[in-house]
């Protein structure tokens, strides 16, 4: 059994396919959004989320700023409404704000049971995994994702942007001391958002950047591990750090080769 996907569509057409679901995150002012997320380049995600410290983060070389306001722009989705972000909250006070009178759901041990969400409130959580929590798991509603529900139902405003932003902290936390990153990471959509706003600044494009993540060239008869080792110490060092409009490729098609972009 493989492991949950836990990064955002790389389009919306599953969501355009149920019309319901698809004008509830319309009316939220939330389709923008997920309309600009375009793709991911998983390295470059996974550097983003290994090295994201307070409001910065650094990608070969790269520094990146990240805060509130910066999601706020390369998502389009406005500072409004509550800055609330909790992983664990009250099961009472979540389903009560959630539930309308006569609703019943079935309980989880962490939440609720999805499919007994009331129609078509269970769509609509899956898509809020998709996008907003990447959870992966579709199982369960947990507690802290029923506040974003009530968002989406009862107009109880959250910051999104804030939410995301504390979301992306967490997350790293989790990559950041776990014995194997990639199954903690998410958000890779939101990462390349990011990333690509600075990309912006010094007119260097998406794909000139994540070139360097080809694979390696076999180095002097190394073992395939150590020849990893070897260019990942490459792609640290000074020659390649970004700057000027100026990046050293360490790629199989063009390593030690300059371009100026």
């Amino acid at each position: 059994m493989g492991l949950p996907a836990r990064h955002e569509p790389l389009n919306t057409q599953e969501l355009r396919n149920n019309p319901e679901v698809f004008a509830i995150f319309q009316a939220a002012g939330w389709i923008e959004f997920f309309e600009r997320l375009d793709g991911f380049n998983r390295e470059a995600a996974l550097q983003f989320a290994l090295h994201l410290k307070d409001t910065h983060s650094e990608v070969w070389g790269l520094r990146i700023e990240v805060f509130e306001a910066i999601i706020s722009e390369v998502t389009a989705l406005p500072m409004v409404g509550k800055a609330w972000f909790e992983r664990r909250i009250p099961t009472m006070v979540a389903r009560e704000e959630f539930l309308r009178e006569g609703e019943h759901v079935q309980s989880s041990k962490r939440g609720i049971v999805l499919q007994s969400l009331p129609r078509p409130w269970d769509q609509v959580a899956v898509f809020l995994k998709k996008y907003i929590t990447c959870e992966g798991r579709y199982q369960v509603v947990y507690n802290s994702e029923l506040p974003l529900l009530s968002h989406l139902r009862h107009g109880i405003l959250l910051n999104i942007p804030y939410y995301l932003f504390h979301n992306l902290r967490q997350m790293a936390m989790f990559v950041q001391t776990a014995k194997h990153p990639h199954v903690s990471l998410t958000h890779h959509g939101l990462i390349k958002l990011i990333i690509s706003r600075t990309l912006a600044q010094h007119n260097i494009t998406w794909d000139q950047f994540t070139a360097r993540t080809q694979e390696p060239v076999p180095v002097l008869g190394l073992p395939a591990e150590q020849a990893q080792l070897q260019h990942h110490q490459e792609d640290q060092c000074p020659s390649n750090i970004v700057g000027g409009g100026m990046i050293l490729y360490q790629n199989k098609h063009n390593r030690g080769h300059k371009q100026n972009h």
